[in-house]
């Protein structure tokens, strides 16, 4: 069937049955639910084959999270590839003060569009262009989607709400860390207060809260369970090293709080693996290919061969030696790790870490034999580089972000990428849908762009998309 099939339905002034417009559709996407403007009128998405059928009862229809991300589709970029069309009274609603900052101008004069050739496009007027990048007019959701769609960009990336000017004042506890720009902020008495999150607060090694206990170890039947069941089955079980990710649980938990992703360290071959077991949703991971030297991408087509799914990109980061500071034993090329004064912390086997060291010591001809401490291990950057600090090693491989946070040097070696390997049949998880929406906030991008030698400006990019087997 053509995906471009335009589907209409009757229209009615009532408030059972609603009224639709022409709705150009996507194969293949699966349920999606949508709020409008107003949280009483709803708008429901069922697709068949070849269709998508757009219910609404409102004129204005806005994506929300998490149900808006039902669809893998609409919770990454790929959403602009929609093109949804309908009976247009408008394009929006005209506004008399700075409710919405709009950034069309800018994107249309970076890909050298007339406002009547980006108004051709997008099918609107060039005097609609002009009213909604004067800030005259808040477009609605599918004009919003049009422009974005025209121009290439996210939705997002054309229009945000205005920023809330900073507070006049706000008070640095123990003053300004050198280097740091991530802040905790909070309100004490009538002052903000913001602690620089450097010298060893960014990196919080706690207790994982749990949502049962057993009562006998050997019996997982005897339960006392802490959470709700609905909580848990709003559960998504992430597994991976990236520090990142406790910043991407906590960015959930504020945008969507009836989810929940439970982040669990892990090496990138063990989340593999639970994913490929049915034991987890999603797992990240950062594994070279041995021949073409790329990330993650062989591994993802391995894991999601048969259910088919996604690779979806978090960040990218410097990963290096990290070392005492000062550099004592001068460690800088990897040659350094097989002299007889330099003691090695290594990264389990699985892990990352430990095959893009193994990568290295492969192409330089290095036996692992002659390295000190290369069996002796531990299970994640930060505690790599824990170990460096204590002085129980002189070198360790680890993220420049986990070795500044602890005051160490760092000596780069290159540039890694960390995915989400998703399987298709958790793409529509309510937990899973929110990370992926997630993904395209520019806070999130902002924020993890922030950390010392972190990438963030393609987080939120899929770069594998794998149909399920046929009868899988």
């Amino acid at each position: 069937m053509r995906t471009d099939k335009l589907l209409r339905a009757e229209r009615s002034t009532r408030t059972g049955p609603v009224q639709k417009g022409p709705v150009r559709t996507v194969s293949g996407c699966g349920k999606a639910m949508f709020n409008s403007v107003q949280r009483r009128h709803v708008a429901l998405a069922h697709p068949g084959p070849g269709r998508l059928i757009v219910y609404r009862m409102g004129p204005i229809i806005m994506p929300t999270s998490p149900q808006a991300a039902r669809c893998p589709r609409l919770t990454t970029r790929c959403l602009l590839k929609w093109t949804i069309l309908s009976r247009e009274r408008g394009v929006g609603r005209r506004v008399t003060a700075a409710q919405i900052q709009s950034h069309v101008r800018e994107r249309r004069l970076e890909r050298g569009l007339a406002q009547s050739e980006l108004a051709r496009r997008a099918g609107l007027t060039r005097q609609s262009i002009s009213a909604i990048e004067a800030g005259q007019y808040v477009p609605n959701t599918l004009v919003a989607i049009r422009l974005a769609q025209s121009l290439n960009c996210s939705v997002e990336d054309l229009f945000g709400l205005p920023s809330r000017p900073a507070r006049a004042s706000i008070e640095l506890v123990a003053g300004q860390a050198p280097g740091t720009r991530r802040l905790a902020l909070a309100q004490v008495a009538d002052r903000w207060v913001g602690y620089p999150l450097s010298a060893g607060r960014e990196l919080q090694l706690g207790f994982v809260g749990a949502d049962a206990l057993l009562g006998d170890v050997t019996s997982p039947d005897d339960l006392l369970c802490l959470t709700s069941p609905e909580r848990v089955e709003r559960t998504a079980v992430l597994l991976g090293c990236d520090p990142g990710l406790g910043i991407l649980g906590a960015r959930l938990g504020l945008r969507s709080p009836d989810v929940r992703v439970l982040w669990l360290s892990a090496s990138s071959q063990a989340a593999l693996g639970a994913v490929a077991s049915g034991n987890a949703h999603v797992a990240g991971i950062h594994l070279p290919d041995p021949r073409s030297g790329t990330y993650n991408l062989l591994f993802g087509r391995q894991a999601l061969a048969r259910t088919g799914g996604l690779v979806v990109e978090f960040a990218r980061w410097e990963q290096g030696f990290v070392v005492s500071p000062g550099n004592p034993k001068s460690i800088t090329r990897v040659d350094d790790l097989v002299r007889t004064d330099v003691r090695m912390v290594n990264r389990e086997p699985g892990s990352g870490s430990r095959a893009f060291l193994d990568a290295l010591l492969t192409h330089g001809g290095l036996p692992t034999e002659l390295i000190a401490g290369y069996q002796r291990t531990v299970t994640s950057h930060v505690a790599a580089a824990a170990a460096v600090a204590g002085g129980g090693g002189d070198v360790a491989v680890a993220l420049r972000a986990t070795a500044l946070a602890l005051g160490l040097e760092f000596v780069p070696l290159g540039e890694v990428r960390f995915d989400f390997i998703i399987p298709r049949a958790h793409v529509d998880h309510p937990a899973v849908a929110g990370l992926l929406e997630l993904l395209n906030s520019g806070a999130l991008r902002a924020e993890l762009g922030a950390l010392p030698g972190y990438d963030a400006t393609r987080t939120g990019s899929v770069h594998l998309d794998l149909a399920a087997e046929h009868g899988s």
